[in-house]
């Protein structure tokens, strides 16, 4: 006599595995594959391919959507990373009368009469003439005014390696250059003001370009 058997029914959490693969809800599909793996391994019901497929869509969808997770975290990451290096006006479209205070690394000016002191200066593009270039900008320890004196000794030394070191690295002659730099007087100082911009201009004229960018030369 031949035995006749039924048929296996298919299990559901398999083919709910493979529908929701195919669908491309990952995790979903990962997880009713797994469960119909283990249903269809106690030898009740069918369908043990579709919770295989079901396991290996859902696991490939994860595994994309974590690297575009990854991805766009680091290009977020890296554009803040490169905003921050940023002049604040790195078109140099932000031209105008403004207190010396207000100007970062990398910023281009025309001096007011208290050259060498803390004040009043114009703001240029670095493209067209000017007098100076701020290197470096420098935040001053709190406490009492030190004087003029200690403030200049220490300016004098800071600026002109400061000055050096960026003629070098550009690459530029040094004998076309001198540096500056413009500290807080007293009454600045006493108003909150801790900042000291070290500063370089050209030795026989104005400045074209910028020295921070490699580009500058000294116009008759």
């Amino acid at each position: 006599m031949i035995e006749h058997r039924p048929p296996r029914p298919t299990d559901g959490f398999s083919l709910a595995a493979l529908v929701t693969g195919i669908l491309g809800t990952g995790p979903v599909a990962f997880a009713l594959g797994a469960i119909g793996l283990h249903r269809t391994g106690r030898a009740q019901t069918a369908g043990r391919g579709f919770a295989i497929a079901g396991i290996v869509l859902g696991g490939l969808q994860m595994l994309a959507t974590s690297i575009a997770v990854a991805w766009i975290v680091g290009t977020a990451v890296a554009g803040v990373s490169l905003l921050g290096r940023l002049p604040a006006d790195p078109f140099g479209t932000s031209t105008g009368s403004t207190t010396i205070d207000d100007l970062t690394a990398g910023d281009c000016f025309d001096s007011g009469d208290d050259d060498g002191l803390h004040g009043t200066v114009e703001r240029t593009a670095c493209a067209d003439t000017h007098d100076g270039e701020v290197l470096e900008v420098v935040t001053l320890p709190d406490g009492t005014y030190p004087g003029e004196a200690e403030l200049e000794t220490y300016a004098e030394d800071h600026c002109r390696s400061d000055a050096s070191t960026a003629v070098d690295d550009a690459g530029l002659d040094p004998d076309d250059f001198e540096y500056g730099y413009y500290y807080p007087l007293e009454q600045d100082w006493a108003d909150g003001s801790r900042l000291l911009q070290c500063t370089i201009h050209g030795w026989e004229g104005d400045l074209q370009g910028s020295v921070l960018d490699g580009d500058a030369a000294v116009t008759s």
